[in-house]
C-alpha cells in the first residue's frame, strides 16, 4: 500500500470519512501535477518541471505517501540539474501508484 495509514489517521484524527476526503483530494491534485510534469517534460521546461515535482513531493510527504514523495524528490533534483530526459518511467510509476490509490479509494 502506497499510503502510510498511520500518518493518514494522524492527520484525520481517526475520522475515516475525513481520511477518504483527504486522500481523494490528494489523488485529484496529484493527477493534475502528473499531467503538468508530462507537459513540462515535453516542453523541456526544467524550472517548471522542478517546481511541479517539488510541489508534488511536499503534498505526498504531508499525506505520508512516501513512494511518490521519493520519486518526486528525484524528479525535482533532475529538473534542477536540467536532466529530465529519461524520466518517463518515473512518471509512469506515479501514474501506476495513483491508479492503485483510486482503486483503494473505491473500496473504502
Amino acid at each position: 500500500m502506497a499510503v502510510n495509514l498511520e500518518r493518514l489517521q494522524e492527520i484525520s484524527g481517526g475520522d475515516r470519512e475525513f481520511e477518504r476526503e483527504l486522500l481523494q483530494a490528494f489523488v485529484e491534485d496529484a493527477w493534475v501535477s502528473l499531467n503538468l510534469l508530462k507537459n513540462f517534460l515535453a516542453l523541456n521546461d526544467y524550472s517548471a518541471f522542478s517546481s511541479q515535482a517539488h510541489q508534488l513531493k511536499g503534498s505526498s510527504a504531508n499525506m505520508g505517501i512516501t513512494v511518490i514523495q521519493n520519486i518526486a524528490l528525484e524528479l525535482d533534483t533532475k529538473g534542477q540539474q536540467q536532466n529530465i530526459h529519461g524520466t518517463e518511467p518515473d512518471l509512469e510509476n506515479i501514474e501506476k501508484i495513483l491508479n492503485e490509490l483510486e482503486d483503494y479509494l473505491s473500496k473504502i
